[in-house]
């Protein structure tokens, strides 16, 4: 698929592509934290030992220095990925805002804008994973939110 938007006057694109290797990591994520129940901080290890390159890692594009070394993944890395729902087939454009700053210059502002935004524009892309598993974990993520991150399924006290 083929996202073009205009920059200063000039015509940018990017791709997105599903990198198989890549694909099979970003499964394993989510069967691991929806149907073996593994936290958050547990599957970031796993992925840090078996020397796993992070997008950082392997991304030719200059971005924030990496806080921690090649190949070593932190938990906000892996929750980010778990609420990603490009990986269902759903990418969003326009969440990220945007601002002209000395007339020609485009910067990013840190922050997101909602799903729901008038700017954003619901985009369908290639699946990585079923949509179930995507929901399942959006499901997971609400419980520890409500009942707290350890309480295992169909347990729970809350």
């Amino acid at each position: 698929m083929l996202f073009p938007r205009c920059l200063d006057g000039r015509q940018v694109s990017c791709t997105l592509e599903i990198v198989p290797d890549e694909a099979e990591v970003v499964r394993q994520m989510f069967h691991w934290f929806v149907y073996e129940y593994i936290s958050v901080y547990a599957i970031a290890k796993p992925l840090t030992k078996m020397k796993i390159p992070t997008l950082t890692d392997t991304d030719g594009r200059k971005r924030a220095k990496k806080v921690r070394g090649y190949c070593e993944w932190s938990r906000s890395t892996v929750n980010n990925m778990l609420r990603n729902e490009t990986y269902a087939g759903m990418w969003h454009y326009g969440k990220r805002k945007v601002t002209l700053r000395d007339g020609a210059t485009v910067s990013q502002v840190s922050g997101r804008r909602e799903k729901d935004h008038p700017n954003c524009i619901a985009v369908p892309v290639p699946p990585i994973l079923d949509r179930t598993i995507w929901e399942m974990a959006q499901e997971r993520f609400a419980e520890n939110k409500r009942c707290g991150p350890s309480s295992p399924p169909n347990i729970s006290t809350c």
